[in-house]
């Protein structure tokens, strides 16, 4: 929960931007029982800021799951810090195969693990969206569409048709990576997972 108040105008900054869509699991926020909340994708716990530019919409569920933290461990062991929806391109990290959210890269697995996006009972509520056609929705995939044209070039977005299916099954393909990371926001993340550690001591 947070400890700084969010103002009803930077709330619906939010909330337009996202569309309404989860920014973690793309669920629309008319899907979901509790409806989305307001993230700090950097918890104040760790020096983030209430600004647009740390603040993501996020279902109830993912939310809660995600709490504070900022980072988790792979498989392998490595820390590795979570997905950042101001800095990040969901399709880089994470690519849909039917209800199941399969992750690409570190940080799409220590997401998916950390926030359960694909424990039984969120992929069966992702499948019966699906069997309605209500996900992903179109305006979660709108939402990427318009992500990818304002500067993320490397990266391509098909909407595959599918013989006798009713609707567009989205598949994603990547192109060269180009440069990932801003030196300024390399130098965030840096401090982000320092605090982290430092907080975990």
């Amino acid at each position: 929960m947070s400890a700084t108040y969010i103002g009803a105008e930077l709330r619906r900054q939010v909330v337009n931007r996202a569309k309404n869509i989860c920014e973690y699991c793309l669920i629309h926020e008319d899907d979901t029982f509790f409806g989305c909340h307001v993230d700090h994708i950097i918890s104040e716990k760790h020096g983030g800021l209430t600004v647009e530019s740390n603040l993501a919409l996020a279902c109830a569920v993912c939310n809660l799951r995600k709490g504070s933290d900022i980072a988790s461990l792979t498989s392998d062991g490595f820390l590795t810090r979570l997905y950042h929806p101001r800095t990040d391109v969901w399709t880089e990290h994470f690519a849909l195969s039917g209800a199941l959210i399969e992750p690409l890269t570190a940080i799409g697995e220590v997401t998916v693990s950390l926030l359960q996006l694909n424990v039984s009972e969120r992929i069966l509520e992702r499948q019966e969206l699906r069997e309605t056609e209500r996900y992903p929705s179109e305006a979660a995939l709108e939402l990427h569409k318009h992500k990818n044209r304002a500067g993320r070039d490397h990266l391509t977005v098909e909407l595959q048709l599918r013989r006798g299916s009713p609707r567009a099954a989205p598949t994603f393909a990547l192109a060269d990576a180009g440069e990932r990371w801003a030196s300024s926001q390399a130098k965030l993340d840096s401090l982000a997972l320092t605090r982290f550690i430092d907080s975990s001591i």
